[in-house]
């Protein structure tokens, strides 16, 4: 039997992740020092306010542009922060981390206050896309919104979209294969091409099986909101090589008997946290 009674350090950062003023507080409060009086907020009337777009389409030179596989563009508006400014606060992400700026819009013209992002390592070609992709924001593209649909275009590069919520409305945590893409650990988040990644599938009868990269376990789980609880689980114990086992104790973890653990569904994309420990899961093609 696998041991799930691992320590787990009591300086533990809250069960979900932590919001973004916090995380980005020192930034925030410089960009918001430049900027001066500038920092309003978003008209709460604003068509672009808490939605979230997913890329349909991208053409650079008038030519069909392939993303990398399994990945998408999106992007995001919220309510502005009062230490970034702007009229709003835009988040986006290509594939690997996440992006977030303050900004404002001129006339068409979308123009970002700094930006911040997270910093995990990122597999190539998958860095070059979310550095051309965050970059592309910060070039000030003309934005237009037509009802669902919105657009951003530079002088080479036109990236159609379409509201998430008719183009790919969120997974349920019942019935898809969830593969676990990434490992947070801390303020660190790492992954890897492993050749069998873990996975998680939770059946309606409150039952759950994961592959932990090199071995089996099941179990059962309980929710409450955001929050879940696995108990009664037991695993096989075949040994692992080091890239499986370091994967295989990271998610192990979060199978600890009773741990509360956090998740959110965004898209098809699952985070389990747990203190300052998590997975970040996405649905497995089919």
């Amino acid at each position: 039997m696998a041991d799930f009674t691992h320590p787990v350090s009591h300086s533990r950062r809250p069960h979900r992740p932590a919001p973004r003023r916090l995380r980005f507080a020192a930034a925030a409060t410089l960009l918001c020092a430049i900027a001066g009086p500038a920092c309003d907020h978003e008209d709460p009337d604003s068509p672009l306010l808490d939605r979230r777009f997913l890329a349909q389409s991208v053409l650079i030179g008038g030519e069909p542009h392939e993303l990398v596989p399994n990945t998408n563009l999106s992007l995001a508006f919220s309510e502005a922060d009062a230490e970034f400014g702007g009229d709003g606060w835009l988040s986006a992400h290509a594939g690997c981390n996440s992006f977030g700026a303050g900004y404002s819009l001129r006339g068409d013209t979308l123009v970002l206050r700094g930006g911040v992002s997270t910093t995990a390592g990122c597999d190539q070609p998958l860095g070059m896309q979310e550095d051309w992709y965050f970059d592309l924001l910060r070039a000030r593209p003309r934005l237009e919104l037509d009802g669902n649909q919105l657009v951003l275009e530079t002088a080479d590069t036109r990236i159609e979209y379409l509201d998430k919520e008719v183009a790919n409305p969120d997974r349920e945590l019942v019935g898809p294969v969830w593969e676990v893409h990434s490992v947070v650990e801390g303020e660190v988040a790492w992954g890897a091409s492993w050749d069998e990644p873990a996975t998680f599938v939770f059946s309606e009868d409150g039952t759950v099986e994961v592959f932990g990269g090199c071995n089996w376990a099941s179990g059962r789980y309980s929710g409450d909101g955001g929050t879940l609880r696995f108990t009664d689980v037991v695993s096989t114990d075949l040994w692992c090589n080091d890239e499986a086992g370091r994967l295989e104790d990271a998610v192990f973890v979060i199978l600890q008997d009773n741990l509360s653990v956090h998740w959110e569904i965004d898209d098809v994309r699952l985070a389990l946290d747990a203190g300052d420990r998590g997975l970040r899961l996405s649905v497995r093609d089919e």
